[in-house]
């Protein structure tokens, strides 16, 4: 989970025992040198690591790290709960939650396109088949449907729908149920 606001050091205290943190930052993995406090524990025979990190100076980053298989969806679920009101709660902003599980978790930026062409041809990077389009979008097939839309309107804010085949345009229409798929 991406966040921003002002954290001062007694709401950072007032997190970490919230969320059960060791105050001292994690010596390895990614994103280790940005770490200011952190968990470890076992599920199933997974080890899951907790991570608050910062981002720059108001971003904050807390992060559930796992080591072999994905632990538990029950598991992952319960804590996008906890850090959601955690995170509420230290009157942080959150910015985007990565994988989403629906719409409000995307963050969707006002100028930049979802998908940045760069030199090649959109209607090559598009393609003209909505189904194929989830994965260059970053997302599952089977991800909620307002993940999807929240994606597909970043998209479709973005320079490369311009160059949209009429195909993908009418299954972007169809989808988010509009008559032309702007």
């Amino acid at each position: 989970m991406l966040a921003h606001g002002e954290l001062l050091p007694a709401v950072v205290g007032e997190l970490s025992a919230s969320l059960d943190l060791d105050p001292s930052p994690r010596a390895d993995g990614p994103g280790a040198t940005a770490s200011i406090a952190h968990r470890s524990w076992t599920v199933d025979g997974t080890r899951l690591v907790l991570d608050l990190a910062r981002a720059g100076e108001r971003g904050w980053v807390v992060a559930l790290f796992f080591d072999g298989a994905p632990p538990p969806a029950t598991e992952v679920a319960q804590w996008r709960v906890r850090l959601r009101d955690a995170l509420e709660a230290a009157g942080l902003d959150l910015v985007e939650v990565t994988p989403a599980d629906r719409g409000e978790d995307v963050f969707v930026p006002t100028e930049v396109a979802a998908i940045d062409p760069g030199f090649a041809d959109p209607r090559d990077v598009l393609g003209d088949d909505l189904e194929l389009l989830w994965p260059r979008l970053g997302i599952h097939a089977d991800a909620d449907r307002s993940v999807k839309i929240a994606h597909v309107q970043a998209l479709m804010a973005g320079a490369a729908w311009r160059s949209a085949t009429p195909q993908l345009r009418r299954q972007v229409a169809a989808f988010l149920g509009t008559a032309a798929g702007a």
